[in-house]
């Protein structure tokens, strides 16, 4: 049984990044502002650029020749390994969060648009 789910697992196709829904949450993100925004608001956002930071670290984006993909894979990997803020995370820590964790997933997804359209690639 366990090797039928392996195997059923191996087999789909992951999804292709949503570029155009990325793009959007993380111009929602970065647009927040501190004094009106709500906590809910901003723990939302940064579940979702969690989610997204983490299939973007899974790209091929070539890291091995290129340091500036190479030092945001490591801050993505910082903000990952800290998790989105919660509940009890002060407003303005959950704010910083935020906003860091839109700056980098929007320019690894420049980085992998660009490297995608290097090679052709157009998903």
């Amino acid at each position: 049984m366990a090797n039928e789910v392996e195997c059923n697992a191996a087999s789909k196709e992951i999804e292709p990044i949503d570029v155009a829904g990325v793009s959007e949450i993380t111009d929602k993100a970065m647009g927040l502002p501190l004094a009106t925004s709500t906590r809910d608001a901003v723990l939302a956002h940064a579940v979702t650029l969690s989610r997204h930071l983490e299939r973007l670290v899974r790209e091929e984006l070539g890291a091995d020749a290129d340091t500036a993909a190479r030092d945001l894979i490591r801050k993505a990997y910082v903000l990952l390994a800290s998790g989105p803020p919660e509940e009890e995370t002060p407003c303005f820590s959950a704010y910083s969060y935020t906003k860091e964790a839109a700056s980098v997933t929007r320019s690894l997804l420049r980085i992998r648009a660009e490297r995608n359209a290097r090679w052709g690639v157009y998903r």
